[in-house]
Parts: structure tokens; C-alpha cells; sequence
């Protein structure tokens, strides 16, 4: 009898240790997987159409936004859009004539390249150049127009008294700085040749 109950408590304690340890297992996943729920709660968060205060977002305008930039992009590299494409069409056909420039960059002459790069680059220093001036022009306009505006404007009265001038009281000199500021010649030429 006693021998059955030792090899049942051997068997049981074996049986317990065996749980423990997948008990172990167990938590160790379940840390895990909260871990990557809180990873996958984060990514929905950025993708969701919901801002910082937790408000729902109108995502069409932001849409219609991009839709009608890509459709300015296509229209000036690669023409009218006359079948109606959708933005992620506009892009490829973008891409595409992208990729065909890149080619004939690559075939002509490297002469040829720096000339129009130098064209390129004189053409936007002067756009710059033209905006700067025009930006110049209107904020002198401005500062003329505030200039004239309280020129225009009826003087402003002064109310209350005046104040007056106060001169400052006299600052009394110790002896020592009065002994200090005493201009001693002999000092001043035994400083002149011995320094």
C-alpha cells in the first residue's frame, strides 16, 4: 500500500511539474501575443480614419485632394486624360513616361545634357528671381499703404499731464574712488616706460 502511494505521488508530483511548466509556456505565449496586440492596436490606430482626439476623420476631401494633384501631375507630363483614368492609372501611365525620359536622358549626348540642365537651372534662378521681386513689390506696397493710413488718420491727443524731465540726482564719490580718479603724471609716465 505504502509503495502504491509513493509511486502515486511520484507520478502525481511528475504530473505537476509537467503542468507548471506548460502553465509557464502558457503565459510566456499569452505576454506574447498581448505584446503583439498592442503592436496591432497601434498600426490600426495610424490606418484607421480617426485624428489624435479619437474624432472620425472626412478621408473624401483628403482623397479628392490627392486625386486632383495626381491628375495635374498627369496632365502636364503626360497629356489631357481623355479616358477617364482612375489616380492609380494616372500614376503608372506617370511612372511609365517617367521611366521612357530616363531611357532618352540615357542615349543622348552627356554635352547636350549639361547644356539643358544649365538651361534648366538659369530658367528657375530667373522664376526665383521674379518672385522675390514681386514679393519685394508687395510688401512695399504694404508698408506705403500703412504709411499713407497714418498719415491720413487724425492726430492722436495726448491725455493727462506731461511728463517732465527729472535730471538725476548726484552720485557722492567715496574718497577712495575721488583719490582713484586723480590724474597723477609721474604714475602715468613711470607706467609709459616700465610696462
Amino acid at each position: 500500500l505504502k509503495l502504491k502511494i509513493r509511486k502515486y505521488e511520484t507520478k502525481m508530483s511528475g504530473q505537476m511539474s509537467e503542468m507548471e511548466a506548460r502553465a509557464e509556456v502558457l503565459k510566456s505565449q499569452i505576454a506574447r501575443e498581448e505584446a503583439s496586440m498592442g503592436d496591432l492596436k497601434l498600426r490600426m490606430e495610424m490606418f484607421s480614419n480617426r485624428d489624435a482626439d479619437g474624432k472620425e476623420v472626412d478621408t473624401t476631401s483628403a482623397l479628392e485632394e490627392m486625386q486632383t494633384k495626381v491628375a495635374v501631375v498627369y496632365k502636364s507630363c503626360v497629356g489631357i486624360n481623355e479616358a477617364n483614368l482612375t489616380p492609380l492609372q494616372m500614376m503608372t501611365a506617370v511612372e511609365a513616361r517617367l521611366h521612357e525620359l530616363f531611357e532618352t536622358m540615357e542615349k543622348m549626348p552627356t554635352q547636350q545634357l549639361e547644356e539643358a540642365e544649365r538651361a534648366k537651372d538659369k530658367e528657375r534662378r530667373q522664376r526665383l528671381k521674379d518672385e522675390q521681386a514681386e514679393e519685394a513689390k508687395r510688401q512695399n506696397e504694404e508698408r506705403m499703404k500703412k504709411a499713407l493710413d497714418r498719415a491720413r488718420a487724425a492726430p492722436k491727443k495726448q491725455v493727462g499731464r506731461r511728463p517732465v524731465y527729472r535730471s538725476k540726482p548726484q552720485i557722492e564719490m567715496s574718497e577712495e574712488c575721488a583719490a582713484q580718479n586723480q590724474y597723477d603724471p609721474d604714475e602715468e609716465e613711470n607706467r609709459m616706460l616700465f610696462s
